[in-house]
C-alpha cells in the first residue's frame, strides 16, 4: 500500500515521464492528457496532505466524518 507521499511522488513521476515522451518522441494527445491528469492528481493529493496535517489542530476531518455519516443514517 502506498503512503500519501509515495502516491504524490508517483503521480509526479508519471506526469514527468509522459511530458518527456510527448516532447521527445511524438506529440501525442494521449501522453499530454495523461501528464495533465497526473499533475492534477498530484495537486489534489498535496491538498489532501495539507488538510490531514491540519486535522489534529482543527478536528475538521472528524467533524466532517461525523456529519456525513449522521446524514446517511
Amino acid at each position: 500500500m502506498l503512503t500519501l507521499d509515495e502516491a504524490i511522488k508517483h503521480a509526479e513521476e508519471v506526469a514527468e515521464q509522459n511530458e518527456w515522451f510527448e516532447k521527445n518522441y511524438l506529440e501525442s494527445i494521449q501522453c499530454k492528457e495523461c501528464a495533465e491528469e497526473h499533475r492534477q492528481l498530484a495537486e489534489w493529493l498535496k491538498e489532501l496532505k495539507e488538510y490531514r496535517e491540519q486535522e489534529p489542530k482543527t478536528g475538521h476531518w472528524k467533524r466532517i466524518s461525523i456529519d456525513k455519516y449522521s446524514e446517511h443514517a
